[in-house]
């Protein structure tokens, strides 16, 4: 299956659950590390649909790493902080899914300048 293929049945199952949680309103751990993840790579795979499929391949090499480290810091936060410095499911799901978006749009970025400096030569 070609990745344009992916990324269109991708796309339509990301915005069936971002947009079933947030009208639910089923905001648990799992809820908004799913809705909040949903909706970075709801923006990404638009993106990503309309590039070169090695941006494509670079991208997922990352994500799938990425949402691994991402799983096992949220599965070990604690549900509520009481601390200081907040760290619970809801905040780091927030926090990294916004750094999931910077990163993922450098990388898209910085692949693509790089593939036109090889097409130029």
């Amino acid at each position: 299956m070609s990745y344009r293929k992916k990324i269109a049945v991708m796309l339509p199952l990301l915005l069936i659950a971002a947009t079933t949680i947030y009208v639910n309103k089923f905001f648990t751990s799992i809820g908004s590390f799913t809705y909040h993840f949903s909706v970075a790579f709801l923006i990404i795979l638009i993106i990503l649909f309309f590039s070169n499929r090695d941006i494509f391949n670079s991208w997922k090499k990352f994500s799938i790493v990425f949402m691994i480290i991402s799983i096992v810091i949220i599965s070990l936060a604690p549900e509520i902080s009481d601390g200081f410095i907040e760290y619970s499911k809801k905040y780091l799901s927030q926090k990294l899914s916004v750094l999931f978006l910077i990163i993922s749009l450098g990388i898209i970025i910085w692949k693509s300048i790089q593939l036109k400096k090889k097409s130029l030569k």
